[in-house]
């Protein structure tokens, strides 16, 4: 799946520790609603696994 940057740029503050989950899911919730931004959530680090050389 590829990402907007709005989601990396939200989901780098996370991995510095700016931001907590609840702050993240909250953030992505504007743009792609609750479920959805629970599934972003949930699937970006292992995304990033599958893709990153």
């Amino acid at each position: 799946m590829a990402y907007d940057d709005r989601v990396y740029h939200i989901m780098d503050s996370f991995m510095q520790g700016l931001l907590n989950r609840e702050s993240v899911i909250h953030m992505l919730s504007e743009f792609y609603g609750y479920e959805m931004a629970d599934e972003i959530f949930n699937n970006y680090f292992h995304t990033l696994e599958n893709f990153e050389p």
